[in-house]
């Protein structure tokens, strides 16, 4: 069992953002402490915690609290560690943690999230849909980005990530992750 300290707030005067993808709204989580960025610890990181990420990045509902270094590890200290949040905070600092670190971290470290919408900052705005499969539930993964319909790689695929697409398909949690072309080859960019 972990004792959790008062929330962050007394302590807090920090930047956040989100690091290692291609959405504004998505990636490893930092914060920018000691005139350094870091990175969270993942234990116990889940979707309580995305929730209020996304919410204080204006990113919408949170999708996935991603663990096990996801979008990496980071190179910079481990600032926070066993953040638990209810989901009803505005910011992170709200949340109780252990203490601002540097602190070891169990687990692969470097929390992330993935958020249901795009920063309103940004105009990188993209479709996505479901092919060649039995129902518009299942089948292979196309983005529609810059006039173009693609498809994605499977390289490093996961039901995380299957997840992340059910569920903003409005088809609930995935079942499975399909690898290998299984829904066949796409013909447009990946």
């Amino acid at each position: 069992m972990v004792a959790l300290g008062p929330n962050l707030e007394s302590d807090y005067a920090h930047e956040m953002r989100l690091v290692n993808s291609s959405s504004n709204c998505s990636g490893r989580v930092e914060v920018f402490h000691n005139g350094q960025w870091g990175t969270i610890c993942d234990d116990r990181w889940g979707i309580q915690e995305a929730t209020v990420v996304c919410r204080h990045m204006g990113c919408g509902e949170a999708r996935a609290g991603m663990n096990g270094a996801y979008f990496g590890r980071g190179a910079g200290p481990i600032w926070l560690d066993f953040v638990a949040c209810t989901g009803n905070e505005s910011a992170l600092h709200q949340c109780h943690a252990l203490r601002w670190g540097p602190n070891k971290c169990w687990s692969e470290g470097g929390a992330g999230v993935v958020c249901s919408g795009v920063n309103l900052e940004s105009d990188d705005t993209f479709d996505i849909r479901l092919v060649n499969g039995p129902n518009n539930c299942s089948g292979r993964v196309e983005v529609y980005h810059n006039g173009l319909w693609g498809t994605v790689c499977d390289f490093r695929w996961s039901i995380q990530d299957a997840t992340v697409v059910c569920q903003e398909m409005g088809c609930g949690e995935a079942i499975s992750d399909v690898p290998g072309g299984h829904f066949g080859r796409g013909s447009g960019p990946i």
